[in-house]
């Protein structure tokens, strides 16, 4: 069984892909041929499934001659390299290695000083972003062996992925297209119909990782720190608004990943371009993609629509040279199939929605759902859920100002009109903005990196670099004198005061604080809470653990003891004298307090 559904992941992300991208003779190598395969093979199965369910034959057998046909397949095309000795492949390695441009581009006139804070910022923000990765990378990990557990993801889109592997198309789907919980339903009907969910959901966390690595390849490739800041900042951005769907069946990643991979493809390509290395499968890879966004979630049908303008400002309009009219014809051709791909799953949708066969919930997501509230009440509960990610989002209108093109038109027809619309119409959960994620995390980045080198220019105007070495002194000690006025001993102190009260049960401790208010510090507790070490209570306890009964007659006679502060853990012959005491007088009770530290404090009154 364990062999069964690991074939299921093979199948689910690498095989087709493998076989497609070599056949569009996608040439480029390392994460951009991941990303193909990745995102070929999902798009690949869905119709495989629906092609399969349409005849009835999606059943294991089936699944497994095409396993085979295609494991056949691949050591064919791949028959010279699959006999490669190790040799030639670390000599093919290394080869690529020496390859690599490990420069930074500098301005001219640049100084050694500002040249090195240059390197030595490109390098931690690299760490960093490697960190980020990582972080996804434990997720995945974490992830392995676990069962879907978030609302929608139990009761839509997995109960979606049982049906098709039922070999029946799924119900109550409204417009919600099908890509995911299909690939799902091929792991289920491999195991004959055995619902073992840890399978297809050990592909989830990896949508967000080949997002960060999108970033991070465009990073080394264009050895720009901006990137870098848009893998940390992304990862926020992702970790704070859909962290608990990382690793779960939402397909708000997945629509981001195959959204963002489109783009992505036409960077790489653009900059292939740049070096004189045309080649198209790329683009070809690049229009599946954005296909594969529009059959994931309805948002991704945004940037299908726009994809033909993106491809003619990201690429074309500056390398009008690639296209002739043989290869405009063949792009023509692939994206208007793809547009007939797309069209006809939702054709078939709003024909079942018209015949009362399904239901639409349109209505209700862009304006039942804000129970007539206004524009401006949208736009400002939007921004109240984002929070202080508001002013990143907000920022995004001065950076495509600033940062250069392609990189621009990202944002002015991607990320700033997508926002509006979710502010909008979609507002009511921030993981509906999940689209633009990876786009507002580069965009930010590089004007930041604008922004930085900016200041390297002026330093280098001004020439910072020929200072005395001395003024860094000087700097240092005007920076403690400013710090000094910022957070002076009397503000210090108090700030750890305030959190010196939230030792061990602060609902505990804010009500000896309150008592401390009304009487003064100058108080005795029998106690064995550690009121000593709380603020101006140093000395106030006098220590006792309420074990015996002897020692507590003995020191409820002592006439320094103010208050009692009983833990709940008294042993009964205590519990019953102190009921004594409050019967007769002899005791008050003051407050009790629930929690790790369940305490009752009572005032000695004779």
């Amino acid at each position: 069984m364990m062999v069964l559904g690991v074939l299921s992941l093979i199948q689910m992300i690498f095989l087709p892909g493998l076989i497609i991208s070599k056949l569009l003779k996608i040439n480029s190598n390392g994460i951009p041929k991941l990303i193909a395969i990745f995102g070929i093979s999902l798009f690949s199965n869905f119709w495989l499934v629906v092609l399969l369910t349409l005849c009835h034959l999606f059943i294991q057998i089936t699944i497994l001659g095409i396993i085979i046909l295609e494991l056949a397949t691949c050591i064919w095309l791949f028959r010279k390299k699959l006999f490669e000795s190790y040799e030639d492949l670390i000599y093919r390695f290394e080869h690529w290695l020496k390859s690599i441009d490990y420069s930074l581009s500098d301005s001219p006139g640049t100084s050694s000083l500002l040249r090195i804070i240059n390197y030595f910022i490109f390098f931690v923000l690299l760490i960093f972003a490697i960190t980020d990765i990582v972080w996804v990378v434990q997720r995945f990990t974490n992830n392995l062996g676990t069962v879907f557990q978030t609302w929608d993801a139990v009761v839509s889109w997995n109960r979606w992925a049982v049906e098709w592997s039922k070999g029946i198309f799924p119900t109550a789907t409204s417009y919600y297209p099908q890509l995911i919980p299909a690939n799902w339903s091929i792991s289920y009907v491999l195991m004959n119909g055995i619902e073992l969910q840890s399978f297809p959901k050990a592909i989830m966390p990896l949508f967000s990782l080949l997002i960060l690595l999108m970033l991070f390849d465009l990073g080394i490739k264009t050895r720009s720190f901006g990137f870098f800041i848009g893998v940390i900042l992304t990862r926020l951005i992702i970790k704070k608004f859909t962290g608990e769907f990382i690793a779960d069946g939402y397909v708000d990643l997945p629509m981001t990943f195959f959204s963002f991979a489109s783009i992505y493809m036409l960077l790489c390509t653009r900059l292939k371009a740049d070096k004189k290395e045309y080649g198209f499968g790329l683009i070809f890879a690049s229009i599946i993609m954005a296909a594969g966004a529009a059959l994931t979630k309805q948002a991704g049908v945004f940037v299908f629509v726009l994809f033909p303008l993106l491809g003619y400002l990201i690429l074309f309009q500056q390398k009008p040279d690639m296209l002739d009219k043989a290869k405009s014809r063949n792009l023509l051709v692939a994206y208007l199939l793809a547009l007939l791909v797309v069209a006809s799953w939702y054709l078939v949708k709003w024909i079942q929605v018209n015949n009362g066969i399904d239901s639409s919930n349109i209505a209700y997501v862009t304006k039942d759902i804000y129970q007539g509230a206004g524009y401006i009440e949208r736009a400002l509960d939007a921004f109240s859920l984002l929070g202080k990610y508001k002013y990143l989002l907000l920022g995004l209108v001065p950076a495509v100002l600033l940062v250069k093109n392609p990189y621009r038109w990202l944002g002015i027809i991607v990320a700033i009109p997508y926002s509006l619309i979710w502010i909008f119409y979609f507002s009511y959960e921030v993981r509906n903005l999940a689209l633009i994620f990876p786009i507002w995390g580069l965009t930010i980045g590089l004007f930041i990196q604008y922004l930085f080198e900016y200041l390297i220019r002026l330093l280098n105007i001004i020439k910072i670099h020929k200072t005395p070495v001395i003024s860094l002194f000087i700097v240092l000690i005007l920076a403690l004198g400013l710090i000094g006025l910022k957070f002076p001993l009397e503000k210090l102190i108090q700030n750890q005061e305030e959190k010196q009260w939230q030792l061990f049960n602060p609902e505990l401790n804010e009500k000896i604080r309150q008592l401390v208010v009304t009487t003064g510090p100058e108080i005795k507790i029998l106690t064995n809470y550690p009121v000593d070490y709380l603020p101006g209570l140093g000395g106030s306890q006098v220590s006792y653990w309420y074990d015996n009964l002897p020692d507590y007659l003995v020191s409820i006679e002592n006439p320094e003891i103010d208050y009692l502060l009983v833990p709940n853990n008294a042993i009964s012959d205590i519990k019953t004298k102190i009921q004594e005491g409050l019967v007769n007088g002899d005791l008050q009770l003051i407050f009790s307090s629930e929690g790790a530290y369940s305490y009752q404090m009572l005032k000695v009154v004779n």
